[in-house]
């Protein structure tokens, strides 16, 4: 029995592909966000990622090579960010990273080098003349807002970051790019 509930709870929480927290996960790990910042006080950020290509190595090269790009985006996420960021997997190729007790420069820096990270993944196969890079929005959390509008402002960053060529980063302030 006890077996059984470990397994349910990793299939409510864990993403089977990469190992990952999945969505539901992230869903309750930011409300948890936003009521730990407000309570301590503590700067809170949030990073949304979003491979650029990747749609090519699942179309060319199939669903098996595209799963094993998608374990090492996740190792490399893991192993650039601190055991206590939250590392989501939302789905397809896009990510969420959760920092809890960050300022707003260390949020862009950590922003720019899952980027760069993400940026130097291997050549998918060596015969394929594309590439699969990361495109980042970064948003932190404002102590006046909505956690829904903090998830917009990151999602927006995100997509200003595709718009401005891909394989960018931006930031909700402002929507500058930083790359």
């Amino acid at each position: 029995r006890r077996q059984a509930e470990v397994r349910l709870n990793d299939l409510a929480y864990f993403d089977n592909v990469t190992g990952l927290h999945n969505r539901h996960y992230f869903r309750e790990r930011i409300d948890a966000a936003v009521d730990r910042a407000a309570r301590d006080g503590g700067g809170c950020a949030l990073i949304y990622i979003d491979l650029d290509g990747f749609k090519q190595v699942n179309d060319t090269l199939g669903h098996d090579r595209g799963d094993e790009l998608l374990r090492e985006v996740g190792r490399r996420l893991t192993e650039t960010l601190r055991r206590s960021d939250g590392v989501c997997r939302l789905g397809g190729d896009e990510f969420a990273v959760i920092l809890y007790n960050t300022d707003w420069k260390m949020a862009q820096t950590l922003g720019r080098r899952l980027q760069e990270q993400l940026a130097a993944l291997p050549a998918p196969h060596p015969a394929m003349e594309f590439s699969v890079g990361a495109s980042v929005g970064v948003a932190q959390l404002e102590f006046h807002e909505e956690l829904e509008e903090w998830v917009a402002r990151a999602d927006k960053a995100l997509y200003k970051a595709k718009q401005n060529g891909r394989e960018r980063v931006c930031v909700a302030e402002g929507l500058t790019p930083l790359t």
